[in-house]
């Protein structure tokens, strides 16, 4: 009988600090490169006078915030 779902066994093998800390900024920085791209994205999407009341209703982000953000991706 085949058991379906199987979960792997934990190791007890532990990872050193120092690479999870690489792999937690690289994350961080291409979520702030991708942050920036759909913020773009939208701000180019928002018709006169919507940008600044949906970045508000969305994110209770200010506009440098935003402009941060798009500055990274380009």
């Amino acid at each position: 009988m085949t058991r379906r779902n199987k979960k792997p066994k934990p190791t007890n093998a532990k990872r050193n600090l120092n690479i999870i800390a690489s792999d937690i900024h690289s994350l961080e920085r291409r979520n702030v490169f991708d942050v920036g791209a759909l913020l773009i994205e939208a701000k180019d999407a928002c018709e006169h006078g919507e940008w600044m009341d949906w970045l508000e209703a969305e994110f209770d982000w200010s506009d440098s915030t935003a402009n941060n953000y798009m500055n990274a991706s380009i």
